[in-house]
C-alpha cells in the first residue's frame, strides 16, 4: 500500500480539474482524505429525512438526493479511469455528461438511501484500488474525454470533488433559510 500519492503537476490533467486539486494540496494521504468526505456524507446526509434529502438550495440546483448520486456516478468513472490508467489501457475512454446520467436516475424514482449505498460502495472499490497503487505507477496516463490524466491526478481529482461538493452543502444548503428542519 502506497502511504502517500504525490499530487499531480499541472501537465497531468485537464485545467478544468484544477480548482478540485486545489482544494486538497495540503492533504497527503488520498484515502484518509476521502475517508474524511465519507464520514462527512454518513453522518450529515445519510440520515436525512425525505423533505431534507429532496431539498435544492435554488432553481434548477440539484437536491441533496441528486448530488449523492452525482458523487457516487462520478466516481464510479473515475475509478474505472484509474483503473485503466493503471493497466495500460490505450484506448481513449470517453467522456461523460453528469446531468444525462442525473436526469435519468431521477427519472428512474432514485432515493436517498439507494443513492448513499451505491456511494459507500464505489469509494470502497476505489480505496480497494488506490490501495494498490505504487510509486513507479503514479504517472502512468490515459487519455480519458480527450485529455490525458494520470493516476496520481484521478486519484486526488476524485478527493477533490468530493471536497468540493461537501463545501457546496455546508456554504449553501445547511445554512439556507428555507432548508427543512430535523
Amino acid at each position: 500500500m502506497n502511504p502517500s500519492i504525490a499530487h499531480p503537476t499541472p501537465s497531468e490533467h485537464a485545467v478544468f480539474y484544477s480548482g478540485y486539486l486545489e482544494r486538497v494540496r495540503s492533504e497527503t494521504h488520498p484515502i484518509e482524505t476521502l475517508a474524511a468526505e465519507t464520514r462527512f456524507w454518513s453522518d450529515r446526509i445519510g440520515s436525512l429525512g425525505p423533505s431534507m434529502a429532496g431539498f435544492a438550495y435554488a432553481p434548477g440546483k440539484w437536491t441533496l438526493t441528486e448530488l449523492t448520486r452525482h458523487l457516487a456516478d462520478t466516481e464510479a468513472v473515475f475509478c474505472y479511469r484509474l483503473l485503466s490508467a493503471l493497466r495500460g489501457e490505450t484506448q481513449a475512454l470517453p467522456g461523460f455528461d453528469e446531468k444525462a446520467y442525473q436526469n435519468r436516475a431521477t427519472a428512474d424514482g432514485d432515493t436517498l438511501q439507494a443513492a448513499m449505498k451505491s456511494l459507500k460502495a464505489q469509494r470502497l472499490s476505489w480505496e480497494a484500488l488506490v490501495s494498490t497503487v505504487r510509486s513507479d505507477q503514479e504517472t502512468r496516463t490515459v487519455v480519458a474525454n480527450g485529455h490525458s490524466v494520470s493516476v496520481r491526478a484521478l486519484v486526488w481529482m476524485v478527493c477533490g470533488h468530493a471536497r468540493h461538493h461537501r463545501e457546496v452543502v455546508e456554504r449553501l444548503y445547511f445554512t439556507h433559510p428555507d432548508f427543512p428542519a430535523a
